[in-house]
């Protein structure tokens, strides 16, 4: 793999500071629904058939919304990769964080509001843009560049239409609602 070039956030990248987490993609969703659907048959199509949250680790969506809360709840503060797309798309890189942000600061928080950085896919070599420090692990960078990459193949390849966009803020609310109405109707 080429040299990987870290650049501090530049007036290229100052429109996404503004950027609602709320409206970031995700990879995953939080319930098989009808307007879902699609997404599973996307992601069994392209051999990603795991985007219901923590299916791919075996989790059930509450042991994910537990581990959410915790996030939330917590000192630690850990960054959001957000990973831009050569159709400019963006998507969160770790959902369970950046949900873990939504219950913290609200459903109106900023990307600037939070750590984060982003892995520019837009070229053939991916750039990292850090912001405030964010991008502190070379570990932590190579793997997320990879998936990036992975992610941008599959996004061009027709995984997932602009049409059936699914966002963090959606995941939040389906998860947090499905599992209140659980809990009272159990």
């Amino acid at each position: 793999m080429e040299k990987i070039q870290i650049i501090k956030m530049n007036d290229n990248y100052k429109n996404i500071l503004n950027f609602n987490l709320k409206n970031v993609e995700t990879k995953y969703i939080g319930k098989i629904t009808p307007k879902t659907k699609i997404l599973v048959e996307l992601g069994t199509k392209f051999a990603r058939p795991n985007v219901l949250l923590g299916s791919h680790k075996g989790k059930s969506i509450f042991e994910e919304q537990e581990a959410i809360s915790f996030l939330a709840n917590g000192k630690n503060s850990v960054p959001v990769k957000i990973f831009l797309l050569k159709n400019g798309r963006l998507f969160a890189g770790n959902t369970k964080w950046a949900i873990a942000y939504l219950k913290r600061y609200g459903n109106n928080v900023k990307l600037k509001q939070i750590p984060f950085f982003i892995v520019d896919n837009r070229q053939d070599v991916p750039v990292i843009i850090d912001y405030n420090g964010s991008a502190y692990s070379q570990k932590q960078i190579q793997k997320t560049i990879t998936s990036a990459q992975k992610l941008n193949e599959r996004i061009q390849n027709g995984w997932r239409p602009i049409e059936n966009k699914y966002t963090v803020g959606m995941l939040k609310e389906k998860i947090f609602k499905q599992i209140n109405k659980e809990i009272l109707f159990e």
